[in-house]
């Protein structure tokens, strides 16, 4: 069996998919130290779930959620129409490559004769990033050997263990392989982090966008008078949408504790303190949108109308305030562009 020695766990949470695959490799290929990870009790007790926050080392989850962050993925915001999901999906072309830019990784995508590419990545000391056809849970796996005899490959585990997972793929169950061809100096750089950022954003807060949508589903003139099987799916979209919004505290933590250097510039201290400040705000306005879904208490029948209105306006209210996060972010980001340029 020919392998990788791989350290690094992932920042999974049950689910593979290109960006969790990515920071671990990231990690290898700059020779950047996970040792902590070494000493979890759940690995050792076998009851791993793959959360990535062993020994309370912060390394792997934040170098996930820093590239689920320069993407635009912590800043894509639940729709009320639940469309949202399909925005900078982070297994899409777009994203890989520019991932791959960012970490100054050349790149060649194969459909064919996959097994012995993949032979020769590892020969040459790189991981492999496999797409699976049937995603599931797992969209992506990170090969990292591969048996000479049998051609079985050896993709890690969840818990960054080496030795074959129970959940490694076969070679049939795989759509394509991306095979890194050499490493250069990166084509990305934080502004082009910031302008990805920027573009989702201005997405958020256009005139008749997303947000704009979500509060026109809560203005009501002259009393509710839609049917309660209605009411209801609108405040309980906005309550999933919230838990997706909760990736503010993600976003925000890139600049609270950055892992990037060039985050860390001195001139960008007001723009991480506005940025800390703002996501709080968010965070809580999320929370109080879970609340008014959760515990409204029965749905099946309606109150008077001046209660459901007021309940409805403080739903109204909540999605008025996270737009302004979002347009206060977007002003600080475009002053950050301009600091950095």
């Amino acid at each position: 069996m020919k392998q990788i020695l791989f350290p690094y766990s992932f920042s999974a949470f049950g689910d593979l998919n290109f960006i969790n695959c990515f920071s671990s490799c990231y990690l290898y290929v700059n020779k950047i130290n996970d040792t902590n990870n070494d000493d979890c009790s759940f690995v050792a007790s076998g009851m791993c779930d793959g959360c990535g926050h062993c020994n309370n080392n912060n390394l792997i989850s934040g170098m996930q959620w820093f590239f689920e962050t320069i993407v635009g993925n912590t800043v894509t915001r639940g729709c009320f129409n639940e469309e949202f999901r399909q925005v900078h999906h982070r297994n899409n072309f777009e994203t890989i490559d520019f991932l791959l830019q960012f970490a100054g990784l050349e790149y060649v995508i194969h459909k064919t004769d996959m097994a012995a590419i993949t032979a020769n990545s590892i020969e040459r000391g790189y991981p492999v990033f496999a797409r699976m056809k049937n995603e599931g849970n797992n969209e992506f796996h990170l090969i990292i050997g591969y048996n000479e005899n049998t051609g079985e490959m050896m993709a890690v585990g969840t818990d960054g263990k080496n030795g074959r997972p129970k959940n490694s793929p076969l070679w049939a169950e795989i759509e394509e392989i991306i095979i890194i061809t050499k490493k250069r100096e990166p084509t990305k750089n934080l502004i082009d982090v910031f302008q990805r950022i920027i573009n989702v954003l201005e997405n958020n807060v256009k005139q008749g966008g997303l947000w704009d949508d979500c509060i026109q589903g809560f203005t009501f003139k002259g009393g509710i008078k839609i049917e309660m099987e209605e009411l209801e799916r609108r405040f309980k979209a906005m309550r999933e949408a919230a838990f997706h919004n909760f990736n503010s505290h993600f976003f925000a933590e890139q600049f609270r504790k950055p892992v990037y250097d060039p985050l860390k510039d001195s001139r960008l201290d007001d723009v991480r303190r506005k940025i800390d400040k703002i996501c709080d705000t968010a965070h809580l306005r999320n929370w109080q949108m879970v609340s008014l879904y959760e515990f409204r208490g029965e749905w099946s029948k309606k109150r008077d109308n001046v209660k459901e209105w007021g309940y409805a306006t403080s739903m109204f209210d909540c999605i008025k305030v996270l737009k302004q996060c979002d347009e206060e972010i977007l002003i600080i980001l475009n002053e950050a562009v301009k600091i950095l340029k």
